[in-house]
């Protein structure tokens, strides 16, 4: 299994790495769940292709409660 996709959080630092997956469709479930619990933009790298595949914002943080 090899890792292609990287999850960072933005920050007022920059981005801050969080998490890295095979799949695609991981990542970006992951990095809207990051988004919403950290109140702040998530995004999914391709470290294949080198570039931006998705940005995520937060949602409304009590409808993620209540699912979670």
């Amino acid at each position: 299994m090899s890792t292609e996709f990287v999850v960072f959080l933005d920050s007022e630092k920059g981005p801050c790495w969080r998490a890295a997956f095979a799949d695609l469709d991981e990542a970006e479930h992951a990095a809207q769940k990051l988004a919403t619990a950290e109140g702040a933009e998530s995004f999914v790298y391709s470290l294949k292709h080198f570039y931006e595949v998705e940005r995520f914002f937060p949602a409304d943080r009590r409808a993620f409660l209540a699912q979670n």
